[in-house]
């Protein structure tokens, strides 16, 4: 196999991906409605993404912001 550093932008997208699916299956193991609080940050966007491609009713999605800037996680 080639190494790590000669993957092309497709495998390394594969293999995000992948690992992005095995997480959440991982912690997505719930008794109740499993939701998500938005930080705006392209990390929490992706796990939400992720996560409509894999349950049967798409997951509740929030996103805060507060009048104070000082407190606004944007």
């Amino acid at each position: 196999p080639a190494s790590r550093s000669a993957q092309s932008v497709g495998e390394w997208q594969e293999e995000i991906r992948a690992k992005v699916d095995e997480t959440l299956a991982a912690h997505k193991i719930a008794d109740v409605p499993v939701g998500a609080f938005l930080s705006g940050g392209v990390d929490s966007s992706v796990v939400v993404g992720a996560s409509f491609t894999s349950v049967a009713s798409p997951p509740v999605v929030v996103s805060v912001t507060a009048p104070c800037r000082l407190l606004d996680v944007f």
